[in-house]
């Protein structure tokens, strides 16, 4: 049975806000030295949203879909920036992230404003949460450092790297056609591998960045051993 894109959009909803309760109450059990599940769990709050918006086109006004769903979608990205850099305990790039934010929605706001179509909203959102993607993968790289088998941050680095590359080629292959641009909820193959790779890679990030916490634990663990023989 062939899924249209809509069903996909449910399915990776529901999947969202599965795991976003699980980080949750990750970031209530863990200790506090162990940071950024809160703000983890925040961004997954703001993907659902905006997925359930996005989800409605043609049912709610384009004002709350577009506009709102594309912007809110962004922020969940921005959030997971925020998230990983507190995690390493490094500086959250927020001028990066705020102007990324800004970008889409004050873009998706003059796009809608003046009935231009997808091809102008689809370059709006596409660049820059290729960057957020893109920034995401390069603060968890930067802060595995010299860590060694971390699953949690390799997770996070594969699936952002296959949803950045997805992305990317969704935006190469509608330039290469000359505006061949489809609705998000059109049948294209394109749209549903889209909504696809980003659902789960959002979903298995999310699962990763829950087994950073618990390798950080271990890892502490071990190093305050190695103190303690020492």
């Amino acid at each position: 049975m062939e899924l249209d894109p809509l069903t996909i959009i449910a399915a990776s909803t529901v999947a969202a806000l599965t795991i976003m309760i699980a980080v949750f109450v990750h970031a209530w059990k863990f200790p506090k030295s162990i940071k950024g599940h809160f703000t983890w769990g925040l961004a997954l709050f703001f993907g659902v949203c905006g997925a359930g918006l996005v989800g409605g086109r043609g049912v709610i006004p384009d004002l709350y879909s577009i506009v709102l769903g594309n912007t809110m979608y962004t922020v969940m990205l921005a959030l997971i920036v925020s998230a990983i850099s507190q995690f390493y305990g490094d500086a959250t790039p927020v001028k990066l992230i705020g102007i990324c934010v800004g970008i889409v929605g004050l873009g998706m706001s003059y796009a809608y404003a003046t009935n231009h179509g997808i091809a102008m909203r689809t370059q709006i959102a596409a660049w820059p949460n290729l960057i957020l993607l893109c920034t995401a993968i390069w603060a968890t790289l930067k802060g595995m450092g010299a860590w060694s088998g971390q699953a949690g941050a390799a997770a996070i680095v594969l699936s952002f790297m296959i949803a950045a590359m997805v992305g990317l080629s969704k935006v190469i292959t509608y330039i290469g056609w000359g505006g061949g641009y489809d609705e998000i909820l059109s049948e294209s193959p394109i749209q549903k591998i889209y909504i696809a790779s980003h659902g789960a890679a959002i979903f298995v990030a999310s699962i990763g960045f829950i087994l950073m916490g618990y390798q950080k634990i271990s890892r502490t663990r071990i190093e305050a051993d190695q103190s303690s023989v020492s």
